[in-house]
């Protein structure tokens, strides 16, 4: 089973999902948030785009010091497919 950002089908995502655990490894001096979406894509045209979230407005107005990104991995479904040529021009925008 594969689990990324959101943390779906983990027992308690709020313990168990990878920032969760980036935040037990870096402790309180910082504050880690998930602001994943569950089957979210980066593809514009995919079937849940991520920038068309409200998930997405909270990331962008948290005003973080550092931004890691896990991007792609939903794009990579079948019905995504048809729009995997256009991933390079949806990330820069």
């Amino acid at each position: 089973m594969a689990i990324v950002t959101y943390g779906v089908r983990l027992p308690n995502r709020n313990l168990d999902s990878y920032p969760a655990q980036l935040q037990k490894i870096l402790g309180q001096k910082f504050e880690v948030s998930n602001f994943g979406v569950s089957g979210a894509t980066l593809l514009h045209k995919g079937r849940l785009p991520y920038y068309k979230s409200a998930t997405c407005n909270e990331a962008l107005k948290s005003n973080p010091d550092l931004v890691l990104i896990k991007l792609g991995t939903n794009d990579a479904q079948l019905v995504n497919r048809p729009f995997l040529t256009e991933f390079e021009d949806d990330l820069l925008i």
